[in-house]
């Protein structure tokens, strides 16, 4: 039986405490079980909970970063879901993405904490659509709409040579303390700030033959894990 295994740690700096939990899925193939272990740092033991998933929560979540918001761990799926882990009662809600994977090419866009809220952004058609979750109702808010193209006018994001796969622009990260989303390409990082007119900033780019491929971005931003 193969078994895959993911971590993430349950960690808010912001509250004060030194205290974190860190969480294991441990997912074996073929099977319906899920066994999630939790670690707890005051408290320097481990447990050991088993959860029974529907395949659209436990398909695809691997190896994917996740974001430690208000006592729940998210995570996007490859089944184009929003997965959200209550790491004090053990149990799994699904959100759907509001964009499909067919309207955003396949790429999964970008999630984050900004200013108190948890936030989602993806691109289709050369628009930048940026989200906020309502937590109460699992529905998500619409807070910016974008044209891509009007914005980054003049500015070289892809080789003209490039193979499809490596010609691409998306968001890769908000930041947490200010109304800022950070986009790339493959070959620059750029920064947007989303009051009033949308300014852009470059604040890195690739040289010679260097490129990026959509999701490589994320290692550059660790406050997202």
């Amino acid at each position: 039986m193969q078994t895959f295994c993911c971590g993430a740690l349950a960690f808010d700096p912001s509250r004060g405490s030194t205290r974190y939990k860190v969480v294991r899925v441990d997912c074996s193939l073929y099977l319906a079980d899920v066994f999630v272990d939790i670690y707890y740092s005051f408290e320097r033991f481990w447990v050991r909970r088993e959860l029974k998933l529907d395949p659209c929560v436990r398909d695809g979540i691997l190896l994917r970063p996740s974001v430690y918001f208000d006592g729940d761990l998210f995570r996007l799926s490859n089944t184009w879901n929003l997965i959200q882990f209550d790491v004090k009662s053990v149990s799994i809600s699904v959100t759907g993405l509001p964009l499909s994977y067919r309207e955003c090419g396949g790429l999964m866009g970008c999630m984050g904490v900004q200013m108190g809220r948890f936030m989602y952004a993806n691109e289709s058609c050369n628009v930048l659509y940026v989200w906020s979750l309502d937590n109460d109702v699992q529905s998500w808010v619409l807070k910016h709409k974008i044209n891509i193209y009007d914005l980054t006018s003049g500015i070289l994001l892809n080789k003209a040579d490039a193979p499809p796969g490596c010609r691409w622009i998306g968001p890769v990260a908000f930041d947490p303390h200010s109304n800022i989303i950070y986009m790339g390409s493959s070959l620059v990082i750029l920064r947007c700030n989303l009051d009033e007119d949308y300014s852009l900033e470059e604040m890195s780019r690739v040289d010679g033959n260097v490129m990026f491929l959509p999701g490589c971005h994320c290692q550059s931003f660790p406050y997202i894990r």
